[in-house]
């Protein structure tokens, strides 16, 4: 017989969202309590950079329905910041001074953008993304803006830049690297994705870094390394993010490496303390090595894992698979698995190129596997890419097929899966 444990959620999102569903699989009524620093019901942040376009408002963006929290038999406590974790104890302090039970433990508090650490002069607002606040406050600016500085040329960065295009007339990007998205895609996608931006009124300054950012009389002044300055109306940072875990984590507790490190079950160094999502460090499925993989696929079925272990279950997370599926001015763009060259283990790869559709294809080999894909202005392959590669299939004779037709892969991997 199960028994009646109270089980503690803190954070909000995908993995809280679906850790709930994976303790109510297996254990219909241990009371659950779910903390959250932000005072509103779960909502995709994916959605934010269409808050920002004006493509769909704030009480639209939820990923649960209003019945939700009721219906699984949670108690939520809204507007709650975690201070800090007493593991002897089993207690979690609050920023109000107040303290919360548990008998086991979940932190799925995500992630936070990396800040752009330079020196400010002024009352400079520096923009970032990952709330429906920080859209909010981007939306309800955006009018004034004629230029904007984009710091770093990321995912985060594209996507928000392709969600102010209508109304923002001229984009400078300054790129620390020799390309853009240089952390999902190669150069060949990069470059596609570049000049459709370009196309667009996007500049972009390769190999430069800011070392200061100055309050300007039309708005924002960025300095760079050389000498160089960059006056625009506005300026936003988009330089990845990393694991929201100050605070949370007791020290010694709880092994930390980039992330809160779990085991396959989701499980913590610390014994009932589990962690999922953008916060934690789990096994890569095809490399096996421990990294932060954040994006939602990812987040919401280790919540999901990590639930039903909460619950009085055994289940299995096989490992994490990078994936990035978006549109940016109109070009349809994903990668998923390994893309980019990986600890010198040897591979092969097979594209193609539509110049006149836009149109680029690329698949990663290892040995008779599957383990990469990079998709350009036609993704439909993308969720037979991804299935083929969770399942680590064996493909010998699709992969002779492919190298030498990269152009076929649609049929190959569809009759592929249908014989499995």
């Amino acid at each position: 017989m199960l028994k009646k444990e109270h089980l503690l959620i803190i954070g909000n999102s995908g993995a809280a969202i679906n850790a709930v569903k994976g303790i109510r699989r297996v254990n219909p009524r241990c009371p659950i309590t779910l903390l959250s620093k932000e005072p509103r019901d779960a909502y995709s942040p994916v959605l934010t950079t269409y808050l920002i376009a004006g493509k769909v408002a704030a009480d639209r963006m939820g990923c649960v329905d209003k019945g939700f929290y009721e219906r699984y038999g949670v108690e939520t406590r809204y507007g709650q910041r975690v201070v800090s974790v007493d593991t002897a104890r089993k207690k979690v302090f609050l920023q109000t001074g107040d303290a919360v039970d548990y008998d086991k433990l979940l932190i799925a508090t995500g992630a936070v953008p990396n800040p752009l650490d330079v020196p400010l002069t002024g009352k400079v607002k520096v923009h970032t993304l990952r709330t429906i606040d920080d859209a909010e406050a981007i939306r309800s600016a955006q009018g004034a803006w004629k230029k904007v500085i984009f710091v770093g040329a990321g995912l985060v960065s594209v996507q928000v830049a392709n969600a102010l295009r209508a109304h923002v007339g001229e984009m400078v990007f300054i790129v620390g690297s020799d390309r853009i998205l240089s952390q999902n895609f190669d150069a060949k996608a990069s470059g596609m994705v570049q000049r459709r931006i370009e196309a667009e009124g996007g500049k972009f300054l390769f190999n430069r870094t800011v070392i200061g950012v100055e309050k300007s009389r039309t708005g924002v002044m960025a300095l760079l390394g050389g000498g160089k300055t960059i006056t625009a109306d506005a300026i936003f940072v988009g330089k990845g993010v990393h694991p929201n875990i100050p605070g949370i984590a007791p020290d010694g507790a709880v092994k930390v490496g980039r992330g809160i490190r779990v085991d396959s079950r989701m499980r913590t160094s610390a014994e009932g303390i589990f962690a999922a999502g953008d916060v934690c460090e789990a096994a890569d499925l095809l490399s096996g090595e421990y990294r932060v993989v954040s994006n939602w696929p990812n987040a919401c079925f280790q919540g999901w894992v990590a639930g039903q272990n909460m619950g009085g279950g055994d289940a299995l997370f096989e490992g994490s698979l990078s994936m990035n599926v978006t549109s940016v001015f109109g070009l349809s763009v994903a990668s998923v698995g390994q893309v980019r060259d990986h600890n010198g283990c040897e591979r092969e790869a097979a594209s193609c190129t539509y110049e006149s559709r836009e149109v680029y294809k690329k698949w990663v080999f290892r040995d008779d596997r599957l383990i990469g894909g990079i998709m350009v202005g036609d993704i439909g392959d993308n969720a037979l890419v991804a299935e083929i590669i969770r399942r680590r299939i064996r493909m010998p004779k699709e992969k002779e097929a492919l190298i030498s037709q990269p152009w076929n892969a649609a049929g190959l991997l569809c009759r592929l899966l249908l014989a499995r």
